[in-house]
C-alpha cells in the first residue's frame, strides 16, 4: 500500500486475532463440527448458515492469510482485514434484520456467532479509523 491507511500496530493485532479465531473455528469446523453442537448448541442444520465445510474452509483461508502477512508484511496484506470488516459488518447487520423479522431467534449459538462476528468487524474498523500519523495520501 502506497499511502498508510491503517494503525499498523492494529493491523498486526488483528492478524494475530485472526489467526488465532478463525483459524481454531476453521479447524473445527472442517474436522469435528460436532463439538460446536455439544459446547455451544449450534444447530444442526440452519436455513441461513452455509455448510461446515465452506464456513470452516474460509475462516481457515482467512488464519492463514494473517498468518502469512505476519511473517512477511502486514501492511500489505491490509486490504483483506478491510474485505473481512466489511463482509462480517454485512453479516451482522443481515442477522439483526433476520431477528427484527422474526425469521432467527437469540439462541446461545446465535449470540455466540454475533459476538464474534461484531468483534472482529469493530476490530477491523478501528484498525482504518484509528491511525498512527494520519499521513493518507489525497
Amino acid at each position: 500500500m502506497a499511502a498508510r491507511d491503517h494503525n499498523p500496530a492494529l493491523v498486526c493485532i488483528m492478524h494475530l486475532m485472526t489467526v488465532v479465531g478463525a483459524g481454531s473455528f476453521g479447524l473445527v469446523e472442517l474436522f469435528n463440527p460436532a463439538l460446536l453442537t455439544t459446547y455451544l448448541g449450534k444447530p444442526e442444520s440452519s436455513p441461513y448458515m452455509m455448510s461446515d465445510l465452506f464456513v470452516g474452509s474460509v475462516s481457515l483461508a482467512f488464519a492463514i492469510s494473517s498468518y502469512l502477512a505476519l511473517k512477511s508484511s502486514p501492511a500489505a496484506w491490509a486490504p483483506v482485514l478491510k474485505m473481512q470488516g466489511i463482509y462480517k459488518t454485512i453479516w451482522c447487520t443481515g442477522f439483526l434484520l433476520l431477528i427484527a423479522q422474526g425469521k432467527e431467534v437469540w439462541s446461545f449459538w446465535n449470540s455466540f456467532c454475533f459476538a464474534v462476528m461484531a468483534f472482529y468487524a469493530v476490530g477491523d474498523a478501528c484498525t482504518f479509523v484509528f491511525m498512527v500519523g494520519k499521513d493518507k495520501a489525497k
